[in-house]
């Protein structure tokens, strides 16, 4: 399953590589999978279990960092979209209704044919910030993606997550509304509520709200606290990456992250039914708090490997308790043939492969990581790939037969698990 997993988002999913015929900077782009887009987070997802080969392989390293390059550009075309096109081709939500604000205050549609999707998800811009971040660290120090451009798209980043870290009502106060979203749909968490979703407050620097989920559903609160969380990891790490070469821009990064992880402590945390404190998943700054998790990356099940708290603090292990209990997390399934968190995404019953591996990625338990690696095993169809969603009952019902960054998790698993607990799968 390794072997077939691993290179998958290599084998299938580079839809372009290639130079700058005048520049000979590298420009990558890189598609799902079945969807012929490229979303900002799936596609860092894919490519993370490749960067710790990256000074070993000259190619790989010109392909992230094109990848890199690209999604700078796409946050330069709209920092507000998760998804685009290779070319301004158009998509099938071209009749969405989204709105921007134009350099005179007003309202305009913000549908392009660069784009593919523009639901405004704050762990796209995280997932911009972890590729940087990952690609600086493992090649100790190499900046040259440090153009003019990337500047230009992180102080975009910066500004658009001051923008929402206002309420809903603190906007309308300003007369500044900077994003709306509406579609046409059948299910309801395709669209907001009015374009804007259900009303939040925020009177200070804290939390960024966001209009969807890292599963591309509709928040029921606009702010997401895994999503924060791994914004507040990625941003002082782009502050020390940048300390040289931006002082000024670096210090905004650092106070940011800074004002997001004290905002989650002070209003991320309520009690789960035994009366431990745990993270919520979502709040809306009037007081009420959502008590789920979602199978999709950033999650609260995520919260250690995305670096944002340790594995044998007591919060965490009492969220981890409260996300794995069906009878607390309305999104944990449990069958006959297996067991984990899904989301409103597919619907009710569908545990998501993404979930079972982040509940062993950030596991110390070698029990539950072979429980883990077994469901993962059995609930293939026989395909030996990893699917976006299984029926707990009957795991030859399932979703997406090509999801490449269920197949590049899947490998980075196993490379984990070498390195920690070679036992375990050699």
């Amino acid at each position: 399953m390794f072997y077939q997993n691993y290179p998958n988002t290599l084998d299938t999913t580079i839809y372009y590589f290639g130079y700058n015929n005048i520049s000979n900077i590298p420009d990558t782009f890189i598609i799902t999978g079945d969807i012929e887009a490229m979303w900002q987070r799936d596609s860092t997802n894919q490519v993370i279990p490749y960067i710790r080969y990256i000074k070993e392989d000259k190619k790989l390293l010109d392909l992230i960092l094109g990848l890199i390059n690209r999604q700078i550009n796409n946050v330069l075309i709209d920092p507000y979209a998760n998804a685009f096109n290779f070319k301004p081709t158009g998509s099938p939500w071209d009749s969405d209704k989204s709105t921007k604000l134009d350099s005179q205050g007003r309202q305009i549609n913000a549908m392009i044919p660069e784009l593919w999707e523009r639901k405004f998800e704050i762990d796209s811009l995280a997932s911009v910030l972890r590729l940087q971040n990952e690609f600086f660290e493992q090649t100790q120090g190499n900046d040259s993606f440090m153009t003019q451009d990337y500047f230009r798209a992180l102080q975009l980043i910066y500004d658009v997550l001051k923008d929402q870290q206002k309420g809903t009502f603190q906007e309308d106060q300003q007369g500044k509304v900077h994003y709306t979203f509406q579609r046409f749909a059948n299910n309801p968490t395709d669209s907001t509520q009015h374009g804007r979703g259900n009303p939040s407050f925020s009177d200070k620097s804290g939390m960024v709200k966001t209009a969807f989920r890292p599963s591309d559903d509709a928040c029921i609160y606009a702010f997401n606290i895994p999503g924060n969380a791994m914004l507040s990891v990625q941003l002082l790490k782009t502050a020390d990456s940048i300390k040289e070469k931006n002082a000024t821009l670096s210090q905004k990064y650092e106070q940011l992250s800074k004002d997001i992880k004290t905002d989650i402590y002070l209003r991320g945390i309520t009690k789960d039914n035994q009366g431990n404190d745990i993270f919520a998943y979502e709040i809306d700054g009037f007081g009420n708090v959502l008590k789920m998790d979602d199978a999709n990356l950033p999650s609260l099940l995520s919260l250690t490997y995305l670096g944002f708290i340790s594995q044998n603090d007591t919060l965490y292990i009492n969220t981890r308790k409260m996300i794995l209990d069906s009878s607390q997390n309305p999104y944990f399934f449990k069958g006959k043939q297996g067991e984990g968190i899904g989301g409103p995404h597919i619907g009710f019953q569908y545990a998501w492969p993404l979930s079972i591996i982040t509940r062993a990625i950030t596991s110390q338990n070698d029990q539950e990581i072979l429980y883990c690696l077994e469901m993962l095993k059995n609930t293939t169809d026989d395909t030996l790939f990893m699917h976006e969603s299984f029926n707990v009952n009957n795991s030859t019902d399932y979703t997406r037969t090509w999801f490449a960054w269920a197949n590049s998790f899947f490998g980075e698993l196993i490379l984990h698990l070498i390195d920690v607990k070679p036992y375990l799968v050699i």
